[in-house]
Parts: C-alpha cells; structure tokens; sequence
C-alpha cells in the first residue's frame, strides 16, 4: 500500500483503488486493513518530508496517525494471524 500525495491533498493507494483521507469511509478503512492483512511487506515507510507535502495540517496529521496504525498493524500481523489461528484451528485460511 502507497500514500500519494496530489496537490497538497493525502491518498492512500491499493492497486488501482485511492481512497481521500478527507473521505475515507469504514469501508475503504477495512478492505486498506484486509489488504494489509494479507500484504504487511508491502506497505511503504514515508517521513515526515513526505507529509510536509499536505498542505492542510489537520489532513497531514489525520494521514500520518493513519498510517501509524496501519504500520503498527502490518508488523503484528504475523502475531494476529498465530492468534485467530489458536482460536479457529478447523478454519481453512
């Protein structure tokens, strides 16, 4: 998963979907989520350079809060995985 920033606004970027952080839904939170899930390796590290390129502070803060848990989430998910494994062991995965 990418952030792409256009013309001072955040994006955040699955395959061919973009979500607006200014119009992000629960939706599009669980399938960025779902998709972390099954792709942590692919989530790409920004500083706070990048996030300088919001121009809105309140839009920049919101994205980089975002993407903490995002990352957060990617570096758990092998934990995460072990856990609903442990619990649902006669579940295909």
């Amino acid at each position: 998963m990418n952030l792409r920033i256009s013309e001072g606004h955040a994006f955040f970027l699955i395959n061919q979907d973009q979500f607006s952080v200014n119009e992000i839904s629960k939706q599009q939170l669980l399938k960025i989520m779902d998709y972390i899930y099954e792709n942590p390796e692919k989530l790409t590290a920004y500083t706070d350079d990048d996030y300088e390129k919001i121009n809105n502070p309140v839009e920049r803060e919101v994205t980089k809060q975002i993407y903490q848990i995002f990352s957060e989430f990617a570096e758990n998910t092998s934990v995460i995985s072990g856990e609903v494994k442990s619990k649902f062991p006669n579940i295909d995965y």
